[in-house]
């Protein structure tokens, strides 16, 4: 039994991230980049991966494929399958104060309750080519997974 709605949240975006996080590394090391992929935390217990369509990551760009990937889990939504997803990519920061850039593996993770975050862990590449990460840290994000749209009212709401 997790316990609080808290609990269960935290638990969930652990196993996303130990799910997600070191996929994303291993494909970096590999290919020096990461396509976008991501997982649902089944109703049921356990992650599940998900993956762009057979031929969409060689034809798009990889924010296509992150949308693609975010429409088909939304699409799933209110199947009741999985509570919690998380979708991975990498990015480039910009600091604003400097316009600096720094590399990030970025994951978006979402819970079926509306619950939204962005989590980064920036990287670079050590002096003998081996990744270096850096500090993570986590912002608020917008709900996007769970919800519909009300086409007649443009509206989102829960699902």
């Amino acid at each position: 039994m997790i316990g609080t709605p808290a609990d269960e949240l935290r638990q969930d975006g652990e196993e996303l991230l130990n799910f997600l996080v070191p996929i994303a590394f291993q494909r970096l090391a590999a290919d020096g980049e990461v396509v976008p992929f991501g997982a649902i935390v089944l109703t049921s217990g356990g992650v599940e991966p998900v993956e762009a369509e057979a031929g969409t990551t060689a034809t798009k760009e990889p924010d296509e494929v992150f949308r693609a990937i975010l429409e088909s889990i939304r699409a799933d939504a209110e199947s009741g399958k999985f509570r919690s997803a998380g979708l991975c990519a990498d990015v480039h920061l910009v600091n604003e104060e400097d316009d600096t850039r720094t590399d990030a593996v970025r994951v978006y993770m979402e819970r079926r309750d509306g619950e939204a975050m962005d989590i980064f862990l920036p990287y670079e590449a050590g002096p003998d080519g081996e990744l270096v990460k850096g500090q993570i840290f986590a912002v608020e994000a917008e709900a996007r997974l769970f919800i519909k749209l009300d086409p007649g009212a443009g509206e989102a709401a829960r699902a």
